[in-house]
């Protein structure tokens, strides 16, 4: 189910993603990917937990898990104890999180190309994934997406701009390899499993763009 008014709940699952506005590109050079990630760590990483992810020139996907309750009270500075899990300011506050996450790349690529106006479509789409055994065909959702969508590939071993090698590398602080990794019963199910095509499931969801 996707929808922009979805409520963003402590320790739940999202499919968080979005694209560039009209026939605009998200990444005009290598340097603009490292840009977003950086972007990434800084805003989104202190709320979620970042599953998986792929960069690609005109959208992106993110899998993440939002942290406990407890972490993002402390983090918002949120003084009311009697707010529960569920309550709308936190939802609030998750989204502005994402939007503010989306804003600071858009200024740096703005400054950077010397542009004006929105770079991204809206608000972030999301999906809450309530079925913890999706997420390992999600990740592998996002991770085939190039492959997909033809941007220069027609194997996944060969975009550089997602977690895949990320994980299998354990080389990046974004991606929670571990609990990734997990989701799969080996680092070599989690490799053969990428070899083979997205479940026919998903399929309707890498129509969205």
């Amino acid at each position: 189910m996707a929808n922009k008014r979805i409520l963003l709940d402590p320790e739940r699952f999202y499919h968080i993603y979005n694209h560039a506005v009209n026939q605009n590109n998200l990444f005009l050079e290598q340097k603009d990917y490292h840009l977003f990630l950086a972007r990434l760590k800084k805003y989104v990483c202190p709320i979620g937990e970042i599953y998986a992810y792929c960069l690609m020139p005109n959208h992106y996907h993110i899998l993440l898990k939002m942290k406990e309750f407890s972490i993002l009270q402390d983090f918002f500075e949120l003084e009311n104890e009697t707010i529960q899990k569920s309550d709308f300011h936190i939802s609030d506050n998750l989204t502005h999180q994402i939007g503010t996450f989306q804003n600071s790349y858009t200024k740096i690529i703005n400054e950077k190309y010397n542009r004006k106006g929105a770079l991204f479509m809206q608000s972030f789409k999301r999906k809450l994934v309530e079925k913890e055994p999706y997420l390992y065909k999600l990740v592998h959702y996002i991770h085939f997406n190039p492959v997909h969508h033809n941007f220069f590939t027609k194997d996944i071993n060969l975009w550089q701009n997602s977690s895949y090698f990320d994980i299998l590398e354990k080389k990046n602080s974004i991606v929670d390899f571990e609990k990734t990794i997990n989701l799969f019963t080996s680092v070599e199910d989690f490799i053969n499993f990428h070899h083979q095509k997205p479940d026919e499931k998903l399929t309707p969801l890498m129509e969205d763009f």
